[in-house]
Order: structure tokens, then C-alpha cells, then sequence
């Protein structure tokens, strides 16, 4: 994209005509103001000191100021002897300079270095950055989920708060984590397309007021870089909007982007990278569209009639593309993770849905990489979150425990943003990361839509950075993906998965719905089937290594055309692999057995292709792998069964004789009764709730023996209490992947661990969960259907339908 007056061509369709005589002005302003053209040489606002540069890259570094044709230097001195990088550059007729420095070793890696620039035979360098690290560069951008400070996660513990604040301030120290956050806001809104030759020239924000105590506009410690929350319950957040280059430390802490900072967090604590620094650079901004990310090229290949909806935030098309990414075209970045979607939920309008967010991401992906000139950065790219979506881009203070709700049914709109998002990882070097097993009930200030969860977040994160930035190949980053579907049979259909490094599924067959969220926003449905047009539960599922069996009525099967998985504000997930992380959602047709094979990735179709078989192998005998075989059957080609399970040549296992099998059941329950009397003896022995023995009396050695059942009628109670409540860190068989990480329950909402400041690391274990999970085998309760896809309501009627009574009609099928 061309710079300056150059971009009047490019940006035309961009930029609104009532804007162009306005964005004139300021150029020919800009022009007589700039020290770009005053010959004062200095590195563009992009550099300052403290900063992270790039590790085992070259390093560009330009700037402006120069005198025409006049030679300058760029050092990089680590201050030791014969470690000193030079390279020149030749200001052009308007100022500007660039220059390259080659790669650093990586035995400088970490040390503080001065980056200097100096004019041919000058005196004195014109300007010196200290203490400048290499390490490795992330890029957060997206909407108001970047924004979102640290302090807003932590809004319900002041103890916790206080903790995150002294760990920042420790880690900083180190000079390990170091923030940035290009200016947004600020008094400025960028209302044009032409690209910025540098970031927008504001002050810094003030460190944020602690977040605990009196509203923070009566401290008047702010300023208009601070964007300031609510207050309520003695607590307010705020946001930092501008910060030049700094470590970490308590004050900056606050008004920085919790998902910046637990990313990085988790990739400092978890050693993938040891001893390298982190830079983490913010560039977002709340309630905007993916048009004013996007450039010209990208806009190009998703042509739309009409503009974006407008906003309090900018909303003109490549504004933000223009002013706050492409300033930073030169740096180099380890992995971008984009975090954005919400703003573009909704029906089928220009620059708005699924469908169009899917073209556009892939879009601006692309144009990304091109123009910042690094063809294979990596994007991690975060799922929409679990919220209640009652109004598309205009939800905003909903919860989902909320009693009435405007819809009348539920809605497509999010499950569809969720599934374009998905769709970028068609694109290689391209990771998703979901967390839509992830709810919340907790009332959140800024409503459902704004996740507290950024900790659990941060960690999937930083193991997607393993695989994607590290190149971790033993690292399971993700939860199963779908890869095809095919009838089995005339009862049945199949669904491979890519399950990750040989993981196994594993089904939750007792996760529900919160009982406090209303159908319209939780369907209560895991796998549904359209059927001759209609959606509709399987009436059972089974899985089988890494591929699964969805159990249908035979008419059912025979017109089956789609299956999705998830689809619901609040989905209920109930597939995992044995890494704890769920499924992705999905919405995928029904193909041809010949094609499913060649789609599924090698074994997985195996057992779900033999006839007649119906397996749950990841629940029996505790096993948390399956051997895959190469597929030996085709439909209807043979009755038998590998290893010849179930064939009907195979004789019974001999039995034992009668009168051992019943000295063996006598023997078992003696053992079993002497065993429950002396674990009731042992656990009653601290609270010497057991009398003493009994001398010769009669009535005494009845009280002792009826004092004594006591004791083992209460035993046996807490045994089971005990079995129902385990204590924390026991995993329940439907809880999902770490709940000991995550500040809410995915099923009541109230706190865990989520405020425990413990380091943590990124294991590539995968404890064998098939059982835990699997322990309450047998088959589901049938599960309800949803409707197909349903509108919002025309009359915004209230639904106060509580779960299981009135309201969403469903239809339980397939059968």
C-alpha cells in the first residue's frame, strides 16, 4: 500500500469523501511540523529504550530527521569488547533512513545492549537506547478481550491482585517480560486509511490507580491514555492506552492486557524458551469491525455493498490497519495472536456474519504477512468465547444465569462466528485455540462477553506458541478436529478425529447444562443430525479410539446429511482427548465411506468401519491409547470381526467348576467384610468414637455391637460423600481440562484456583483421564435436539423459561 499522497488511489474506497479535503490538511500540516524534515536525525517512535528486539533475525531500524544525502550510524553495543554491530544509512530528500543489522549471536540473547545513532563524523551520538534486549516478539491485537487489563481478572480478589502485582514486579526485574502498547484512543480517532509513517505521537497513560478502594476519577491520577471502567463493590479497573517500551512492574501491571500478560506468563514459567526475554506489544481496540484491520488487498478479496456499522470506535474502513500495524512494518514478531470476532457477530449484512468473517480473516491474515514482509508468521487466533450472544454486536451487560432473555429461540450467530474462526487454519501457520469449555456465571463487570478466564487462556496459548513458535512437536496444543464423516452400516455414521499426537477420545457422557442458563443459549445438545432437514440427537454415541459412532433410527441414517457438535452459545462439550482439551465445534456433511478414508487420519476409521461393532474402547480397561490397525474391511464385505471378537466361530472361554466359583464369592465378600471392619475401626479411632471391648456382660457386648455398626453406617457414608465431593485436585468425571487453572467452574460458576499465583508448566504428559472420564459408563440419557437454524425472534418477547419447563421446544429424535 502506497504512503502518504501516494495512497489516495489505493484507500480511495477506503476512505469517506466528506474525510479526504480534511486528511489533506493534515498532511501538508504534518509536512511543516515533522522533525522528519527539520535535520534532527532520531529513531521513529517504534524504538525507545528497555525494548525487545527480534532474536536470530536481521534487525531493521529506520527513522527520520535526516539531512538529505547525509551518511548515519546505527550501533548495537553490548558493551564488551569486540561485540560492537555497526551499519549506515543515507537520509533521503524527506528525511527518512533506514539501516539493517545482521543477526545477533545468541550469546547475546537476554544481555542489555545500547542501539545508537550517530551522524558520519559526528562529535556525539544524536540519540541512544539503553538497555535493549533480544528476544522474542508477540503481537496481541483484536478488540476490547485484548484490551482488558489484568486487574479485571483479578476483580473479585484483592489478595490476588496484590499477588499478580509483586510476581510482575519480581519478573521484571529480570528484564524477562516487557510491556508496549501502541497508542489507542488517547484523544485521537483515526478516521483514514493512508498509513502512518509512525505511531500516533500521544503521551503515556498514568500507571493505573490500584484497583481496589475509591473511584479512580476522584483520585485524579489519570489522564486521557487511561480508559477507565466502572465502579462498583469498592472496584474499578483501567486501562492504559499508550506506553512506551518498559519492564514489568506492579504499576504498569494493572492497565496492561491480561491476555498479553498470561500468555507470556505461562511461556516464561513453563522453560519452552529459557532465559529469553519476552516482548509483548498491545495493539487493540474495543467494539471494532475486522474492515478497519484489513487493507485494501484484503478488503479487495471480500468485496462488500455498503460500510461497516458505525461505532464509537473508529469504524472507517484500514484505519487501524493503517495507524496502529502498519507503523510497526520493519520490527519482526515471534507469532501474532488475535483475539476478535464479536463485532462482527451477526445476520448476513455487509461486513457482518460468519460467512463474511470467514473470508476476511483468512484475508487480512495474508495481507498481514505480506506487508509486514513475513511471509510465514504464525497467527494464533482465539476462539469467541462462552457467552449468551443476546443482541449479535450489540450484547453487551448480559449474563447467562440472566432469569429472561430477548430471543424467543435460540440463535446461529456465535456457533457461526466460532465455526469461521476455525476455518482459518486452513491456512498454514495458522492455530485456533478454544476455550468454549470455558464458561463463566460469575457477573463480571463488563458482562459475560469479557471472560475473566484470561489464565486458562494464557496457557492454551503459550502451548499453542510451543508447537507454532518453539516447534514443541511433542506438545498437544489442541483438542480434537474433525475430519470426516460417513454412515457405517444402516444404523450408524462415523466421525474421525485429529486427536494430536496419538491421543485418545474421551467422553463426558454426563456433562449437562448449568441448570441456570435458559435453552435459548444452552440446547443441552452435544451431536446433533440433520435428517430430511431437521436436526436432531443420535440416540447414543460411542467412541472408538480416535474416531467416534453416532447410533440412529435406520431412516435416519439413510437421510442423514450434516452433523455439527456444539452448537450453542453455551455449548455443552463433552468430547475431549486425553490432553483434557476439548473438541472443536463443527458443522460438517456426510460424505462417502471411500472418502472418509482417505480424509481420516491413518487408523482412526479401523473399528468404526467393522460391521456390527459397537465400542466404548477408551472406557474399558483403563486405556488411554488404542493401537490403530490398517483397515481390513469395507461396508458389507465381511461379517467377521478383527481379532475375532464376536465371531461366530469363536468358542467360550471355559468356566470353572460350581463349587469353586462359590468358594471364591464366599471367600471375596469375607474378605470384603473384615476389610470394611477394620478401615471402620481405623477412621474411628481418632475421634475415639469406638467404646472400649466389653468384659463378660451380655448387654454390654450388645451396645458395643450396636455402637460399632454405627460407626460402620457412618464410615460407609462419608466413603460415599467422599466419592462424590473428592477433595481438589481429584479430577470429576464431567469436569473438563484444568479446572484447577481457571478461576470459574464451568458448572456452577464459583471460584477454584483461578487467583493461586503457583508457577505452572507446559506438560506434554497425558495422564490417562479415558477412565476418570469414562467411569460412569453406560449409555446417555437420550439428548434433546435443537431446532434447525432459527432466527431471532421478530417480537423481542422475554424468555423466562427455567431449564427442563416451558420455553425452546426440542424435539428428542433419530429414533
Amino acid at each position: 500500500m502506497a504512503e502518504g499522497p501516494a495512497a489516495t488511489i489505493a484507500t480511495a474506497a477506503a476512505v469517506p469523501p466528506s474525510l479526504l479535503s480534511r486528511s489533506w490538511a493534515t498532511f501538508l500540516l504534518l509536512q511543516f511540523v515533522c522533525p522528519a524534515v527539520q535535520g534532527v536525525p532520531r529513531f521513529s517512535n517504534v524504538f525507545s529504550s528497555q525494548m525487545v528486539l527480534q532474536r536470530g533475525r536481521p534487525i531493521q531500524v529506520w527513522g527520520f530527521g535526516g539531512k538529505s544525502g547525509k551518511a548515519l550510524e546505527v550501533t548495537l553495543n553490548p558493551g564488551e569488547a569486540g561485540s560492537v554491530t555497526w551499519t549506515e544509512a543515507v537520509a533521503g530528500d524527506d528525511g527518512r533512513w533506514r539501516a539493517v543489522l545482521d543477526a545477533q549471536p545468541a550469546s547475546l540473547t537476554g544481555k542489555p545492549l545500547n542501539l545508537t545513532l550517530a551522524e558520519r563524523g559526528g562529535k556525539a551520538p544524536v540519540e541512544v537506547l539503553t538497555d535493549v534486549v533480544l528476544g522474542d516478539v508477540y503481537l496481541f491485537s483484536g478488540q476490547s478481550n485484548v484490551d482488558l487489563p489484568v486487574s479485571y481478572v483479578h476483580q473479585f480478589n484483592p489478595a490476588a491482585e496484590d499477588a499478580e502485582e509483586r510476581l510482575a514486579a519480581k519478573i521484571g526485574r529480570t528484564g524477562m517480560v516487557r510491556f508496549m502498547i501502541v497508542p489507542a484512543r488517547c484523544g485521537v480517532n483515526f478516521n483514514n486509511g493512508y498509513i502512518a509513517a509512525e505511531l500516533a505521537h500521544v503521551g503515556e497513560c498514568k500507571p493505573c490507580p490500584t484497583p481496589f478502594g475509591i473511584d479512580p476519577r476522584k483520585k485524579g491520577r489519570t489522564n486521557n491514555c487511561n480508559l477507565l471502567g466502572g465502579h462498583a463493590n469498592n472496584y474499578s479497573y483501567c486501562n492504559c492506552d499508550s506506553l512506551r517500551w518498559t519492564r514489568a512492574t506492579a504499576d504498569n501491571l494493572r492497565g496492561f492486557s491480561a491476555l498479553a500478560w498470561f500468555t507470556g506468563r505461562a511461556i516464561v514459567e513453563s522453560d519452552v524458551a529459557k532465559g529469553v526475554p519476552l516482548g509483548l506489544v498491545r495493539s487493540s481496540w474495543g467494539a471494532t469491525n475486522i474492515a478497519v484491520w484489513s487493507g485494501p488487498d484484503a478488503l479487495a478479496k471480500c468485496p462488500q455493498a455498503g460500510d461497516p456499522p458505525s461505532s464509537f470506535a473508529p469504524y472507517v474502513r484500514s484505519a487501524l490497519y493503517a495507524h496502529m500495524i502498519m507503523p510497526l512494518k520493519g520490527l519482526t514478531f515471534s507469532a501474532v495472536v488475535w483475539f476478535h470476532g464479536a463485532r462482527n457477530i451477526g445476520g448476513p449484512t455487509p461486513y457482518m456474519g460468519g460467512k463474511y468473517y470467514s473470508c476476511a480473516l483468512r484475508a487480512m491474515i495474508q495481507e498481514w504477512r505480506e506487508k509486514l514482509q513475513l511471509p510465514s508468521l504464525p497467527f494464533l487466533v482465539v476462539e469467541s468465547p462462552v457467552y449468551c450472544n443476546q443482541q449479535d454486536y450489540r450484547t453487551w451487560h448480559t449474563w447467562c444465569n440472566d432469569k429472561t432473555s430477548k430471543l424467543v429461540e435460540p440463535d446461529v450467530h456465535l456457533p457461526e462466528m466460532r465455526l469461521a474462526q476455525n476455518e482459518a487454519e486452513k491456512l498454514p501457520g495458522v492455530y485456533v485455540v478454544s476455550t468454549m469449555d470455558k464458561g463463566s456465571l460469575q457477573k463480571a463487570m463488563g458482562g459475560a462477553i469479557h471472560s475473566m478466564g484470561k489464565r486458562e487462556l494464557g496457557i492454551r496459548l503459550a502451548k499453542a506458541a510451543s508447537k507454532a513458535v518453539y516447534h514443541d512437536e511433542a506438545m498437544v496444543w489442541s483438542g480434537p478436529r474433525p475430519r470426516a464423516i460417513w454412515r457405517v452400516g444402516t444404523d450408524r455414521l462415523g466421525i474421525c478425529f485429529e486427536t494430536g499426537n496419538g491421543q485418545n477420545l474421551v467422553l463426558n457422557k454426563s456433562a449437562r447444562c448449568p441448570e441456570v442458563v435458559l435453552p435459548v443459549y444452552c440446547t443441552g445438545s452435544t451431536f446433533e443430525v440433520k435428517a430430511n432437514g431437521t436436526w436432531g440427537a443420535p440416540l447414543s454415541i460411542h467412541t472408538c479410539g480416535g474416531a467416534i459412532t453416532l447410533e440412529l433410527a435406520a431412516e435416519a441414517a439413510r437421510h442423514a446429511t450434516h452433523v455439527r457438535y456444539a452448537w450453542a452459545d453455551w455449548p455443552v462439550c463433552s468430547l475431549y482427548n486425553t490432553a483434557k482439551l476439548p473438541a472443536r465445534l463443527f458443522n460438517m456433511p456426510v460424505t462417502d465411506v471411500s472418502n472418509a478414508v482417505a480424509m481420516c487420519p491413518e487408523g482412526t476409521a479401523a473399528d468404526v468401519l467393522v460391521p456390527g461393532k459397537v465400542c466404548d474402547a477408551a472406557s474399558k480397561a483403563g486405556k488411554s491409547t488404542q493401537a490403530h490397525q490398517p483397515i481390513s474391511h469395507k461396508l458389507g464385505v465381511s461379517n467377521s470381526v478383527k481379532d475375532g471378537s464376536n465371531s461366530s466361530n469363536t468358542t467360550p472361554a471355559s468356566q470353572p467348576p460350581a463349587i469353586l466359583r462359590v468358594l471364591r464369592t464366599m471367600f471375596g465378600l469375607t474378605f470384603l467384610m473384615a476389610f470394611v471392619f477394620i478401615a471402620a475401626f481405623i477412621w474411628a479411632r481418632p475421634t475415639n468414637s469406638v467404646p472400649p471391648v466389653p468384659g463378660n456382660n451380655l448387654i454390654e457386648w450388645k451396645s458395643f455391637a450396636r455402637h460399632f455398626m454405627q460407626v460402620i453406617q457412618r464410615f460407609l457414608q462419608d466413603s460415599i460423600d467422599a466419592c462424590r465431593s473428592p477433595a481438589r485436585g481429584v479430577q470429576l468425571p464431567d469436569k473438563s481440562m484444568d479446572d484447577y487453572l481457571l478461576e470459574p467452574s464451568t458448572q456452577t460458576g464459583e471460584s477454584s484456583l483461578a487467583d493461586s499465583n503457583e508457577t505452572f508448566t507446559l506438560s506434554t504428559d497425558t495422564p490417562n483421564s479415558a477412565t476418570k472420564l469414562m467411569s460412569l459408563a453406560g449409555m446417555a440419557k437420550k439428548l434433546p435436539g435443537s431446532s434447525g437454524t432459527s432466527p431471532r425472534g421478530k417480537k423481542e418477547t422475554a424468555n423466562t423459561s427455567p431449564r427442563g419447563k416451558k420455553g425452546s421446544k426440542r424435539k428428542g429424535w433419530l429414533g
